[in-house]
């Protein structure tokens, strides 16, 4: 996110109704963190742990509260 265009970067999120991040580094953690703010910080998304992810669903057209979840290993 953070490479994006500043103009492009506000139109996807804009326009965006589900989120959904693994770890991430600082920069775009500091974006993501305004959309997943109170329950996720930048300290919680740059150190998730390997298959787990933040995510806001958009349900209805009405965005949910963010939350965690655990994706399937590679190993299953």
């Amino acid at each position: 996110m953070a490479q994006l265009d500043p103009d492009i970067k506000s139109a996807v999120l804009g326009n965006v109704g589900t989120i959904i991040s693994f770890r991430i580094g600082t920069e775009d953690a500091m974006i993501l963190t305004k959309e997943m703010y109170p329950e996720f910080d930048v300290e919680d998304f740059i150190n998730l742990p390997n298959f787990k992810i933040y995510l806001k669903l958009m349900i209805d057209g009405k965005p949910s509260r963010p939350f965690s979840a655990i994706t399937f290993s590679y190993y299953v």
